[in-house]
């Protein structure tokens, strides 16, 4: 959850329907629902160039 385009809209699963419609939230969207975002340090580097993985050399 990391790209240039990404954007986050906090609220409570009693007001989703509303954050959806009037943010205009189509096509893929991706629902984090808890803590689950709240203690995240820094970007991902998963697509940094300088990021080594098995498969990529």
């Amino acid at each position: 959850m990391t790209w240039k385009e990404e954007k986050i809209y906090r609220g409570q699963l009693k007001d989703l329907a509303r954050i959806v419609k009037e943010n205009h939230l189509t096509l893929t969207t991706l629902l984090v629902v808890g803590n689950a975002i709240d203690h995240r340090e820094g970007l991902s580097r998963l697509y940094s160039h300088e990021f080594k993985h098995l498969f990529r050399p």
